[in-house]
């Protein structure tokens, strides 16, 4: 039996991310997945929710995980709050492990994960990704469906859809798919694509990045592009500069972690470490 979850309260609350928006198509179908990746700093998985807004030429994938943080973000207070945790935490939790009690500390607040928004078929043929380092917003041009996919003959059913399996190498990593011809729309979470149907679980060969189809909703709604937290305009760039700049961004986070929780944790990201970004070509 396939199954349909509403979605619809969520989506509205994901709504309240932004400060305002651009109507880029309508949308018919909402997708949402669960997500689990690496975090590169304390090296162990953490989760996410994952949304894709089809319309008919244009989607939209982001994390509604963060756009609940950027919402409490809003809120006057909220980094004098999390601050006052984090310093709370450690004092509470002085000899013992640094990133035990930093996730005592957040535990309370949303949490910040997936930063990029793919907007796929826009401009027509291409990819528009809005993401940030810090608190600077970016904006760059990647290309659409550039994954090349061999077909496999394995199913297997998710959700009370039946799905095929499709196998990849991209940008650095080997990927397995498992998509439904029931859903004949080219397209899944994130920047991936390109298969006879929707993409329904997908995973890296190191199990580093997961995603599994949690509820699929038919809705009327625009789908939109939101105006950037600041009030300047993002700053354009290229993929390959901004995850290079990403990556030194998370060579440097330890001392930045440091400075805001007045606490030494040593958190460092060099090149030699097991876990790095998604997209791995940027080397």
């Amino acid at each position: 039996m396939k199954k349909y979850v509403c979605l619809c309260i969520v989506f509205l609350w994901g709504s309240a991310c932004m400060k305002g928006q651009e109507v880029l198509d309508t949308m018919y179908l909402l997708c949402q997945y669960k997500a689990q990746s690496i975090k590169l700093t304390a090296q162990k998985k953490v989760t996410d929710l994952i949304r894709l807004e089809i319309g008919k030429k244009v989607s939209k994938s982001y994390s509604y995980e963060t756009c609940q943080y950027d919402s409490a973000q809003a809120i006057p207070d909220f980094l004098d709050k999390l601050v006052g945790a984090v310093n709370g935490a450690r004092k509470e939790g002085s000899g013992g492990n640094s990133t035990q009690w930093l996730d005592q500390a957040f535990a309370p607040f949303p949490k910040l994960r997936e930063t990029a928004t793919v907007y796929k078929n826009y401009p027509r043929g291409k990819m528009t990704v809005l993401d940030r380092i810090d608190r600077t917003e970016y904006s760059y041009l990647d290309e659409l469906n550039t994954q090349e996919w061999q077909l496999d003959t394995d199913t297997m059913t998710i959700m009370g859809y039946p799905c095929h399996k499709a196998v990849c190498q991209w940008r650095g990593r080997e990927y397995e798919a498992w998509y439904t011809l029931d859903i004949s729309v080219s397209d899944g979470p994130m920047k991936f694509g390109g298969l006879p149907g929707l993409i329904m679980k997908l995973s890296d060969s190191g199990q580093e990045w997961m995603y599994e189809i949690d509820g699929i909703q038919f809705m009327n709604r625009p789908i939109e592009m939101r105006i950037p937290i600041k009030q300047n305009a993002y700053e354009q760039t290229t993929r390959m500069k901004f995850l290079r700049s990403t990556r030194r961004f998370l060579n440097n986070l330890g001392s930045f972690v440091d400075a805001m929780s007045d606490t030494p944790l040593g958190i460092k990201v060099g090149a030699g470490d097991k876990y790095d970004l998604m997209e791995r070509d940027y080397q």
